[in-house]
């Protein structure tokens, strides 16, 4: 019986307790929740904040622009000289020109063009030290970009189509490091900084520039268009002909 008694005590005294102290335990609960919630979306925040900073300022492997070669910087000014002579004597003959150019000698004109221009030597649009990779029918453009003290590899992939009396470049990527960015609004930045050449649009989606296909060789002034660009891996080749007066 003594057993019993002591039983019937306990279960009495603690359900006064639980009863008494309940609402203040749910609230604590209630508090402490919050806490954990609070705390975890901090955490979380500061996680996503650090991978999105991490990928922005990730580096592509293939991303290694050239510097200027002074051992080769006159062979190079040669290349180009003898490049535009052979475009003057074809079109101011009335000759088409297949040009095959490879983009190792792309990226050594690009590192070198303040020795050739000094204008273009600064940065355009805060991005600078270009890399053209060619491979599989496509082009990709990479440039360092630059805010203040933030330097980030700045990427866009894209291809081209030959039409009668236009050319199209299609974006078909962008990124700033690993991180992907819309492609229209990249697209509506190159069509400003391009627009002062001649009329460039862009399709509603916004991932075609739309040019003319009619530019004007310097040498000699003589209207011409592209035929064909064919880009395969590291070369592009250029079909360009001259545009007679009807």
């Amino acid at each position: 019986m003594g057993i019993l008694t002591w039983t019937r005590r306990w279960r009495t005294t603690t359900s006064a307790t639980c009863r008494e102290g309940g609402p203040r335990a749910r609230g604590w609960l209630r508090r402490a929740g919050w806490r954990v919630w609070l705390i975890s979306a901090v955490a979380t925040t500061a996680l996503l904040v650090l991978v999105l900073v991490v990928a922005a300022t990730y580096r592509p492997t293939w991303y290694a622009p050239a510097t200027i070669d002074f051992d080769r910087l006159r062979d190079d000014k040669a290349a180009l000289a003898a490049l535009q002579d052979e475009i003057s004597a074809a079109l101011n003959t009335g000759r088409e020109i297949r040009l095959r150019i490879n983009a190792a000698q792309i990226n050594r004109w690009l590192a070198a063009r303040g020795e050739f221009w000094p204008a273009a030597a600064a940065p355009l649009a805060n991005l600078d030290q270009p890399q053209v990779l060619l491979r599989d029918g496509q082009f990709c453009i990479g440039a360092t970009g630059s805010a203040g003290d933030w330097h980030a590899i700045v990427a866009l992939t894209g291809a081209v189509t030959v039409q009668d009396d236009r050319v199209l470049v299609e974006l078909l990527a962008a990124h700033v490091g690993a991180v992907p960015i819309p492609t229209a609004s990249l697209g509506r930045r190159l069509a400003g900084l391009v627009g002062t050449h001649g009329h460039v649009q862009q399709t509603g989606d916004g991932r075609t520039l739309t040019l003319p296909n009619e530019w004007v060789w310097p040498n000699g002034k003589r209207r011409c268009r592209l035929r064909e660009v064919s880009i395969g891996d590291g070369v592009v080749e250029v079909l360009l002909e001259p545009v007679h007066a009807p």
